[in-house]
């Protein structure tokens, strides 16, 4: 720009950014079915670039027939303008644990932002627990991450959106903002749940007293699932209390649709422990018995 006069190269981007915006998703689709003796099966799938699903596999000690899929990118990361979606629906009787072989790189954004769209859709009597790693966001990252839910009255899902912030070239820099947004509808299109946040990096690294402190990662973590029992949120509470370098609070949701928890860690790995004893609760109150971690 010089003096009032605006030039093309200041306003270009901003076209390219609209265009980009409208841009339609890279959406991958992930349907399960089960057989006659109740095996969790991947019925149908498309995975366009850069997704990539692993082979079903199935742990010992998880409930009967329960399929594990990775979800992976051929990218090494999400880019700026990146649009990408992904749809995991469970059919009656079936139960998928989703989650990633690693967590996901966010790298850096100079003018635009990624976005990243998860539809989890599970009929009666399905399962569906939607785990994946914390995103790391590099200095410049911007992200808006948008879960949404269908959800059946008698089906059930444990889901977890995360980040952690990275500063790889250790200059005291910090993503520019991540945005979340969670909405949980039920068969009828109603909403029922919807938490939304948005926090930029400059906050976090201030360090303020009573925001975030000297905690920079932090995640969403929710079961849903109707009738919990009061036990549910006293185990998870007491199990988040094990955890050191976190802070944390777990309740019960509106219309008794299930539990939430946020949690902000000082660490990834601080992270990941608070996200496994919430998974690992949920898991025991459903299954009766504790998952055993996935390698990664």
């Amino acid at each position: 720009m010089t003096g009032d006069r605006i030039l093309a190269q200041d306003v270009g981007f901003l076209a390219i950014d609209a265009a980009i915006n409208q841009s339609p998703l890279r959406s991958a689709v992930l349907h399960f079915s089960a057989d006659e003796d109740g095996r969790t099966h991947i019925a149908k799938q498309f995975a366009p670039h850069p997704f990539h699903f692993c082979r079903p596999f199935y742990v010992p000690g998880d409930p009967s027939g329960m399929a594990t899929v990775y979800v992976q990118s051929c990218a090494g990361g999400i880019f700026e303008h990146d649009r990408l979606g992904l749809t995991v629906k469970t059919e009656r009787g079936t139960q998928a644990h989703v989650t990633t072989s690693a967590s996901t790189i966010v790298h850096s954004m100079p003018t635009g932002e990624a976005r990243q769209a998860v539809n989890l859709v599970a009929d009666s009597d399905s399962l569906i627990e939607y785990l994946p790693d914390p995103m790391i966001l590099f200095p410049g990252a911007r992200i808006t991450s948008t879960v949404t839910v269908v959800v059946d009255d008698a089906a059930r899902i444990v889901l977890s959106d995360a980040f952690l912030m990275h500063d790889h070239r250790d200059r005291g820099e910090a993503f520019d903002w991540f945005r979340s947004d969670i909405i949980v509808r039920d068969a009828k299109d109603h909403v029922l749940v919807r938490d939304r946040i948005r926090i930029d990096g400059r906050s976090i690294l201030a360090a303020l007293p009573g925001v975030t402190g000297r905690f920079t990662a932090h995640a969403s973590f929710m079961l849903l699932c109707r009738g919990l029992s009061a036990d549910l949120l006293t185990s998870m509470r007491a199990a988040l209390d094990c955890v050191e370098e976190i802070c944390a609070g777990v309740s019960l949701l509106p219309g008794g649709v299930g539990v939430f928890s946020r949690i902000i860690a000082a660490d990834g790995v601080s992270l990941r422990a608070a996200q496994f004893c919430l998974w690992s609760e949920a898991r025991k109150y459903l299954a009766g018995v504790a998952p055993i971690p996935r390698r990664k």
